[in-house]
């Protein structure tokens, strides 16, 4: 169908859609997306995506105190037990790894049984052709941002500057990597620590 978005732009939108799954729960169809911005009859902007649908939901563990953080993953309905691993940086430097190198890794993963890929926050905002290859073979990917270990106490920084600096970072990596069916979750960073040893969490301003 077609919906009005603004004058001369439309939008072309399917009626009906079949999930998609992590390895090993079922299938991962994929759609084809294209935008395209019209003035006067002509294109003037195209933007294509492959994407798919899911449905994720955190829920509590059974027998979990009040007040407990949700820790089970629910997808499309039906819980879904996270087994998986670190996905380092597979060369030094980022730009030389090839798809068929991600490829190679990821089918290994797959056929493991492995259906979530943890991107440390010591690495980077993984490639388009990761992401690409994770949304074909169902292998879910968190996505940490680029804070891991920030000085001797492990504390991240908290001024105006650094939160700022980190927020564009991370809305740089969102408008990248959002539209991948793969992407199960953000994370906010590694080994982020108060001096108790214990986990900082939407208290400290900068994960805030």
């Amino acid at each position: 169908m077609h919906l009005p978005l603004a004058p001369r732009v439309m939008l072309h939108v399917a009626l009906a859609v079949i999930p998609w799954w992590p390895n090993g729960e079922g299938l991962q169809p994929l759609y084809a997306l294209k935008l395209e911005l019209l003035a006067d009859g002509q294109v003037v902007d195209c933007e294509q995506r492959t994407v798919g649908f899911k449905h994720v939901e955190w829920h509590a563990c059974a027998g979990a105190p009040a007040g407990a953080d949700p820790w089970l993953c629910v997808v499309n309905g039906r819980p879904v037990f996270l087994q998986g691993v670190n996905y380092p940086p597979v060369l030094p430097n980022w730009a030389d790894v090839t798809r068929e190198q991600h490829r190679k890794l990821l089918v290994t993963y797959r056929d493991l049984g492995v259906n979530v890929l943890r991107i440390n926050a010591c690495g980077y905002l993984e490639s388009g052709d990761f992401y690409d290859l994770c949304d074909e073979m169902g292998l879910l990917v968190w996505q940490e941002f680029p804070l891991t270990s920030s000085g001797v106490e492990n504390t991240p920084p908290s001024d105006p500057r650094s939160i700022g600096e980190m927020s564009d970072i991370a809305r740089s990596f969102i408008a990248r990597r959002q539209h991948h069916a793969s992407l199960l979750m953000w994370g906010g960073g590694n080994e982020l620590l108060d001096k108790d040893m214990k986990p900082y969490d939407l208290g400290h301003p900068m994960l805030a």
